[in-house]
């Protein structure tokens, strides 16, 4: 996709629905966040691994 292009209807369709299951999953906790990293892609862990691993970080320190 190339951002500095509109989205064609089906896609953003589709890129709604999206971010509606994940807004709903991340309801199921009380603690739940969803969070977009702009610039990642589906491999956020290369893409943007410092955005991962600070969100673990900030996991791991509600459990403490």
């Amino acid at each position: 996709m190339d951002p500095s292009k509109p989205q064609s209807a089906g896609n953003k369709a589709l890129e709604d629905e999206n971010e509606k299951i994940h807004k709903e999953l991340a309801a199921l906790s009380s603690k739940g966040k969803q969070r977009v990293v702009p610039g990642a892609s589906h491999g956020i862990q290369g893409d943007k691994p410092a955005a991962v691993t600070q969100t673990v970080v900030e996991v791991l320190a509600q459990i403490k």
